[in-house]
């Protein structure tokens, strides 16, 4: 077994199914919050059945937008907060450019980077993609004032093969110009995919861990701009599958803490992966789960309740 750590959440990984009940009363004896069956080819029926929550280790938020900004906005559970940021947006003048130059890429990394420096745990992907970026499938749009200066962008990427429009990386200048200027990027992406001939949008791909590697907030906010998760590995994201983890304990993260489960669906085999590219079917095979402790401040999980299915750890 071997301690690791992952953004404040301790985690216990367990090679071997048949010293998972050991392993286990290790990991609650070290304070883990986390074991993770980390064996080839698990039994995940027999995983679930004791415990362990089985779940895409990377998610997208998607939404198909045949009619555009009008099919992002009919979704949102608040749409008048997304059309005053586009209205607060088309105060200054918005460019885009397809593909991404090597120019303009360099002038929106500082910005980039300066908002994932406000963000808790943001890290520089933008700068790490670089080559991927420069490589001829991205476009960037950005908003200037009137002295030129960069506002905000964003850098999304056209996937051909799953009709998909991906925004990966989103920039605001501090102070924004508007409380949901995020949100009327998103609009504006809605309104170029089927520009592009793609038929849905990705609001960008996410550890599907939220409370301890990224804020619970962060999956609420796009469940209310009408997001719907799928897993990323049946969107052009090979590298990403399940995982098998029992939470054992909340102390020091930021609950309530979030995931999507996957269900297994009858006469299927036991997860099987949903059609490639059937969207509504992979989402009706995730289950929101919202963990919370018996300290966990009522207020705070309210807002979750439409969507989530609560599980108390102790």
């Amino acid at each position: 077994m071997e301690l690791t750590d992952l953004e404040g959440a301790e985690f216990r990984l367990c090679d071997d199914p048949a010293s998972l009940a050991q392993a286990e009363g290790e990991a609650r004896a070290a304070r883990a919050h986390v074991l993770r069956a980390g064996w080839r080819d698990p039994d995940y029926a027999g995983l679930r059945d004791a415990g362990f929550v089985i779940r895409p280790d990377w998610i997208m938020f998607t939404r198909e937008v045949p009619e555009g900004t009008d099919s992002f906005l009919a979704a949102q559970v608040r749409p008048n907060r997304t059309r005053l940021a586009m209205d607060a947006l088309a105060g200054y003048a918005m460019s885009l450019e397809d593909p991404v130059t090597e120019r303009s890429y360099e002038e929106f990394l500082p910005l980039y980077r300066a908002h994932m420096g406000r963000i808790h745990g943001g890290l520089d992907f933008a700068g790490q993609l670089r080559e991927a970026v420069l490589g001829g499938d991205h476009l960037l749009a950005t908003w200037r004032d009137e002295a030129g200066a960069l506002v905000c962008g964003m850098i999304a990427r056209q996937d051909r093969e799953n009709s998909l429009l991906h925004v990966r990386f989103l920039a605001v200048r501090e102070p924004a110009p508007a409380p949901a200027t995020t949100a009327g990027m998103y609009a504006v992406a809605a309104s170029l995919a089927p520009a592009y001939g793609l038929k849905t949008l990705s609001m960008g791909i996410e550890m599907n861990f939220y409370g301890a590697v990224l804020s619970p907030g962060l999956c609420l906010y796009k469940l209310r701009l009408g997001g719907i998760p799928v897993p990323a590995g049946m969107l052009g994201e090979p590298d990403c599958g399940l995982v098998a983890d029992k939470m054992l304990g909340l102390r020091g993260l930021r609950q309530p803490v979030l995931c999507f489960e996957q269900l297994p669906v009858d006469g299927d085999a036991p997860y099987a992966p949903p059609a490639a590219g059937d969207l509504a079917d992979a989402a009706r095979r995730l289950r929101l789960v919202c963990f919370v402790s018996d300290e966990t401040d009522e207020a705070a999980v309210r807002p979750y309740r439409r969507w989530a299915q609560l599980r108390r750890v102790r």
